[in-house]
């Protein structure tokens, strides 16, 4: 069975390919922790986001808007930022949960969330600052979020092994399609953690959506280090949920391809969006094979528009090029 490898692939906008199960609890992970941070440095103009109500309490909060950088994958959870800790592995300090009570809704629907924060270390924990969920498009590229702010939380100790509890609401606001929630930055003294998260799907209406496979074999021709390889997209499959398409590099290289990939539907083609995943094994017999997602496909949609860019060319080993193209392949839908 192909072993698929993630990592090396970059997405239009979207950072990160985050993924587990919805809900799933994570513990804290220093590899999110910076990103976390310039995210929350990105606050701008503030408009009514939701409500929060502490389980323990009963409080109301205002909720603010804030701009915050998406990272990527589908219907998965987001690993917890951790903070860095020089000289050794991080330590564990907060295991961090907040998923969606269920994992798709109707437009219009409120969306709550239950939230838990886990003191997981052996030592009693403060939390310095007001924390926050954020909730918003998956993949979108004005990267704009909602935030909505846990006020009871700051100043709240927490002692080894103690959790604390909170559910919140979240007022729809936008189209269907898929959404993220994760937290914003937790500040514990001079560390500073969060972004463990998931997604969740705001169905279509019926009868919007174009469903059924479509068979492609277009073909691009790509630079390489010696020339050029061939990219083939082999076929189109559509759903209510997704649009996934299959793919291939013709190529004698031995690793997966680093690029970014995105999809304009004809009726939209000046706003493409970027993969909400790709995949990719290794070469076998001069191919490597890969899958990527998108959001479904309108209806009224007569073909679709693939874009190509950010195409790394990896010359002997010692330095890469960065070609932008982009590079596009149409495939007609009717």
């Amino acid at each position: 069975m192909p072993r698929f490898r993630m990592p090396s692939i970059m997405i239009i906008v979207a950072g990160l390919l985050v993924l587990s199960a919805c809900g799933n609890k994570q513990t804290v992970d220093s590899q999110q922790a910076n990103g976390q941070q310039a995210a929350a440095q990105q606050a701008a103009s503030k408009q009514t986001a939701g409500q929060l109500t502490d389980e323990r309490q009963g409080a109301n909060v205002q909720p603010q808007t804030m701009l915050h950088q998406q990272a990527d994958p589908t219907n998965h959870s987001r690993p917890a930022a951790q903070p860095m800790n020089k000289g050794g592995p991080a330590p564990r300090y907060l295991e961090l949960s907040v998923h969606p009570q269920g994992d798709h809704f109707k437009q219009a629907d409120k969306v709550k969330f239950l939230i838990d924060v886990k003191n997981v270390s052996k030592e009693t924990l403060q939390i310095a600052n007001t924390p926050s969920i954020l909730v918003g498009p998956a993949l979108t590229t004005t990267n704009e979020h909602a935030v909505i702010a846990l006020y009871d939380w700051k100043g709240r100790t927490l002692k080894p092994g103690e959790t604390a509890t909170a559910s919140a609401v979240w007022k729809q606001t936008g189209k269907p399609g898929w959404y993220s929630v994760e937290f914003g930055p937790i500040q514990l003294g001079r560390t500073t953690t969060g972004g463990a998260g998931t997604r969740f799907f705001v169905s279509y209406p019926a009868d919007a959506l174009q469903l059924g496979k479509v068979e492609s074999g277009a073909k691009l021709k790509l630079p390489t280090e010696n020339g050029e390889l061939e990219f083939v997209l082999k076929n189109i499959e559509m759903t209510d949920r997704l649009t996934t398409i299959a793919f291939e590099f013709h190529t004698d290289l031995m690793s997966p391809m680093s690029f970014q990939i995105a999809m304009a539907p004809s009726n939209d083609a000046a706003h493409p969006e970027p993969a909400l995943s790709v995949e990719q094994n290794g070469e076998k017999d001069g191919v490597i094979k890969g899958k990527a997602t998108f959001a479904p496909v309108s209806k009224d949609a007569k073909s679709l528009r693939f874009v190509i860019s950010d195409w790394s060319v990896v010359f002997k080993g010692d330095h890469t090029e960065i070609r932008k193209g982009p590079w596009t392949i149409d495939v007609p839908l009717k």
